[in-house]
């Protein structure tokens, strides 16, 4: 299999990760306005796994069998960040998006892509970037409200 077909794999298994992460999570905030931007994130994260998936087989490649393994790993991640504390769980979210931008750039630096998967990475990195401004943002609003309760 080239490098390509597996860094896609890869990608493929993160998107995975991520949207189980924040469909986990999003029961620590019951019906608001936070659980509502978690469930769009992990909507989000599904299209970039469909896309990846439909990259691969259109590169005569096939979708790893693993993909199970990295959404029950996001479950486990997104409980353990639930009881680390709603502040900590966007720090991580923060993290994990931060790293998607990283990983993201990097492979485009390092991996020989066609056209067509370039312009999909370039646009699944617009969409990381987005969320790593959303999660911030989500961290500090929870922030002014602890500090203002005090």
């Amino acid at each position: 299999m080239s490098r390509a077909l597996l860094v896609l794999n890869f990608m493929h298994c993160m998107e995975r990760f991520a949207t189980q992460i924040y469909l986990t999570q999003r029961g620590a905030f019951k019906s608001t306005p936070l659980a509502l931007q978690l469930t769009s994130a992990s909507a989000n994260e599904r299209t970039h796994v469909q896309k990846l998936g439909g990259q691969i087989r259109k590169l005569n490649g096939r979708v790893y069998p693993f993909g199970w393994l990295f959404q029950f790993l996001g479950a486990v991640a997104g409980i353990i960040t639930r009881l680390g504390g709603n502040g900590n769980l966007f720090k991580a979210d923060t993290f994990v998006e931060t790293r998607a931008v990283k990983d993201y750039t990097g492979f485009l630096k390092s991996v020989h892509f066609d056209m067509e998967t370039i312009n999909l990475i370039k646009g699944l990195t617009v969409d990381e970037e987005a969320h790593v401004i959303n999660w911030r943002k989500a961290g500090e609003s929870l922030a002014r409200k602890r500090q203002a309760s005090n």
